[in-house]
């Protein structure tokens, strides 16, 4: 097994959720229930939502689902001038992805945080969704 694949399982109730592949602060996105389990890979969703026009700057992330312990978020900036309809986008995005896939919300910031090099630091991005909630991703 490669190095950067660390099965890990945890059971929040009635959900299990695993996360399988980590890559650094971006884990992929797995949720489900005990009888199915659903790999959402945020740099796909990151490539659909970032070709939609007037979105400068994508980040895809977890946030916290009761049903299914995470849904899918994408957090957004605008190109200067431009609006991004957050119901169209989504709209957009199930056109090209699985269901399960696109984000369920869409959040438009003025800007993402970021690391000296210009990486978008999504433990930044997550943190606030995550406030007051046990477990964090």
């Amino acid at each position: 097994m490669p190095a950067d694949v660390r099965p890990q399982f945890r059971v929040l109730g009635e959900v299990l959720s695993r996360w399988a592949t980590e890559r650094g602060d971006d884990p992929a996105l797995v949720f489900g229930d005990r009888t199915w389990t659903w790999d959402v890979c945020s740099p796909e969703v990151e490539r659909v939502v970032a070709e939609f026009p007037g979105v400068a700057e994508v980040a895809v992330i977890g946030v916290p689902d009761d049903r299914w312990g995470e849904q899918v978020k994408a957090v957004v900036t605008a190109v200067p001038g431009a609006q991004v309809d957050a119901e169209k986008l989504i709209e957009y995005c199930r056109e090209r992805l699985a269901h399960y896939k696109c984000p369920c919300t869409v959040d438009v910031r003025e800007a993402l945080p970021r690391n000296e090099t210009g990486k978008i630091l999504k433990r930044k991005v997550r943190e606030p969704y995550w406030q007051g909630h046990s477990r964090r991703v």
